[in-house]
């Protein structure tokens, strides 16, 4: 029986807490939305255009003569070493 009321109580409790929690929310959240309003509207983004790319000037590949880079003989040569 006294466990009873004890969760009783702790369920008033709980509830009347919730429920005077809740009627301060409300005008705290009308003064944020205010807020948030006023610095969107104050707020002006200053974005620098972006420069038009320069031409790609392409190179020759020019390492024919040269061992790839994931042949076998290399991977030998290393090993070797």
């Amino acid at each position: 029986m006294k466990y009873m009321s004890f969760r009783r109580l702790s369920l008033a409790w709980m509830l009347l807490s919730s429920l005077l929690l809740s009627a301060c929310v409300d005008s705290e959240k009308e003064d944020l939305l205010s807020w948030m309003q006023r610095e969107r509207d104050s707020i002006r983004p200053s974005v620098a255009p972006i420069p038009e790319p320069g031409k790609f000037q392409p190179s020759e590949y020019t390492s024919g003569s040269l061992l790839e880079p994931f042949s076998n003989e290399k991977l030998a040569s290393i090993l070797r070493s």
